[in-house]
């Protein structure tokens, strides 16, 4: 028969037990019962992307928005001559292996992220066709993006601003975008900013009809949100998000050559 000993430190034992069972549940259940705004707030410790990223996301996915694109990654070091057939990449400038992978990575990563398209225009450079048709498997060529080497210094490069603008001024599509593809020179005449290699402006017409940049996405960020959306499930419609990146400002930075960018 057992001692009264042996039963009272079994029976602490139990209860020690037990208690180490209820401390460990605890938090658990605390967590539980916090509102859902908290446990929201606590999934958005996890973004990744840019704010201004997020918000490109939500009106993209809104529609009625131009969104402009400097082609892709090139060899620097390579220059175009002095031109020739638009179909001959030989002469030109072209997008380096980097450069054709981020394109598809950025198609994918709309269609992934559902974003509509419906035009995709295009410089007639190698360049901003091949960005486009990798990216969406189609481009239409507005020769006119091209800036032309012809005519009085600096001519063809404000002619080239001049004809984004003109696609900006048109009525983008309800419930879905148009995307034109081209070259610093575009982005600098019709909108004033410098973008880098792939990255996206999006372009919204603001109250007095002039087009305004509403937000900037480089291309490798397009990742990101697929990753923040599609893995962690957050909500594009929170352009807020807590991450560590923070709301990044994006000066222009200024350059070029004498040739389309």
């Amino acid at each position: 028969m057992q001692s009264r000993w042996t039963i009272a430190r079994r029976l602490a034992s139990y209860a020690s037990c037990l208690f180490a069972l209820l401390v460990a549940v605890a938090p658990v259940c605390a967590t539980a019962a916090q509102p859902e705004t908290q446990s929201h707030s606590r999934r958005h410790a996890h973004w990744h992307s840019k704010a201004e990223a997020v918000r490109a996301l939500r009106l993209l996915k809104e529609g009625g928005n131009v969104v402009f694109v400097r082609h892709a990654k090139t060899g620097m070091l390579e220059k175009d001559s002095t031109g020739g057939d638009w179909n001959d990449c030989s002469w030109q400038r072209n997008l380096s292996p980097m450069g054709r992978e981020a394109s598809r990575e950025m198609g994918e990563a709309f269609r992934l992220l559902a974003i509509p398209v419906d035009e995709v225009l295009s410089s007639p450079y190698c360049r901003c066709m091949d960005t486009a048709k990798l990216a969406f498997d189609r481009a239409t060529a507005v020769p006119d993006l091209a800036p032309s080497p012809s005519g009085a210094p600096g001519s063809g490069m404000r002619a080239a601003g001049a004809a984004l603008a003109t696609l900006l001024a048109r009525d983008a599509p309800a419930g879905s975008n148009t995307v034109v593809v081209g070259h610093i020179f575009n982005a600098l005449g019709a909108l004033g900013q410098i973008p880098e290699e792939g990255e996206s402006f999006v372009v919204r017409r603001g109250a007095g009809g002039t087009p305004e940049i509403v937000a900037r996405v480089t291309m490798t960020q397009w990742g990101d949100l697929v990753r923040d959306l599609l893995v962690f499930g957050l909500d594009p419609a929170d352009d807020k998000p807590s991450s560590g990146h923070g709301n990044e400002s994006h000066a222009p930075h200024h350059g070029g050559d004498p040739h389309a960018r």
